[in-house]
């Protein structure tokens, strides 16, 4: 069984990316191991409405590069032994440490279990500010992946785009770096994603380089992420859609805290239509959504007043 870890800070559509590398390849075998740190299973619904038939694994109560590792490393060798798809593609939650994940991995030693070199998705217009205020998590990501591809770059110019670039290449000068409307590459670059996998040689030159992957251990319970909470509420619902674009406007103007990703999926008044919501940073889009088992709803980023949220969305 082949990995392939997709990254990517928060929002930066990593599951996007993902559902169109399994529709442009057939005919390969694929499962997925979704980790959505915050109890918030929408990206996984979101997958098996594009692919139905696609095998998902959900980890949702830890993160898959600190204190979900073990929960991590049983469900990828249970899937390796009980599914073995050709290829399990692996979306961590934005706040993953790819270094971390990497070595988790890397410390298997399972034949069976191979890893590809990994892929993580940039936000072309959000990099540089995500940068200054998600450091440690932004750029551990870029670091320690073999492509970056920037999404949301289709209608930047050159000149829009180079100070993203510039960057990028400061910090991972080896990496592919991909522009433009990804879904327009030719089948060759998909399957190459599929094929080119990490050796021991190529293993242990990137941990050369960045001292073996001796990051600082990202503890979700610790100092860094008492500053990034995540917040999720459940059995919520709103009087009308109208009054969701309201409160989505105050998220976006830093009402509640620093929020540079929300996501959820509510009833707003209307029997049986259920609405999508997507935040990231100041931008959001909202969608129709099948009814589901539970209204949920979370909120990720900085000083988060969680009592307003939770009286703002009393049912």
């Amino acid at each position: 069984m082949k990995v392939l870890i997709i990254s990517g800070f928060l929002g930066t559509g990593k599951t996007t990316f993902l559902t169109r590398l399994v529709r442009r390849m057939p005919d390969v075998d694929f499962a997925v191991l979704e980790n959505e740190f915050g109890e918030t299973d929408i990206d996984a619904k979101i997958i098996g409405q594009d692919v139905d038939s696609l095998k998902i694994w959900e980890l949702t109560e830890n993160c898959v590069c600190c204190t979900g590792k073990a929960d991590f490393l049983t469900n990828l060798l249970t899937i390796s032994s009980a599914v073995d798809p050709d290829v399990l593609l692996v979306e961590p939650t934005g706040v993953a440490k790819l270094g971390n994940l990497i070595r988790n991995i890397e410390g298997l030693h399972y034949d069976r279990v191979r890893m590809l070199h990994p892929v993580t998705i940039v936000d072309a217009h959000a990099f540089l500010s995500e940068k200054e205020s998600y450091d440690a998590i932004c750029l551990d990501q870029i670091a320690h992946s073999d492509t970056l591809v920037l999404s949301k770059s289709e209608q930047m110019t050159e000149d829009e785009l180079e100070p993203c670039l510039r960057e990028l290449r400061k910090y991972n000068g080896h990496a592919e770096i991909v522009t433009g409307d990804y879904d327009r590459r030719e089948d060759a670059w998909w399957h190459s994603l599929l094929t080119n996998l990490v050796t021991r040689d190529t293993a242990a030159e990137s941990g050369a380089a960045d001292g073996g992957h001796a990051h600082a251990h990202h503890d979700h319970g610790g100092e860094e992420t008492e500053e990034l909470r995540t917040v999720t509420l459940h059995d919520v619902s709103l009087p009308s859609p109208v009054h969701l674009l309201a409160l989505l406007q105050e998220v976006a103007e830093g009402r509640f805290g620093s929020v540079p990703r929300a996501k959820g999926c509510l009833p707003c008044h209307t029997p049986g239509e259920w609405i999508r919501f997507d935040l990231v940073d100041k931008g959001w889009m909202i969608s129709g959504f099948p009814a589901q088992p539970e209204a949920t709803v979370t909120f990720i980023g900085r000083g988060l007043d969680e009592t307003t949220l939770k009286q703002r969305f009393k049912p």
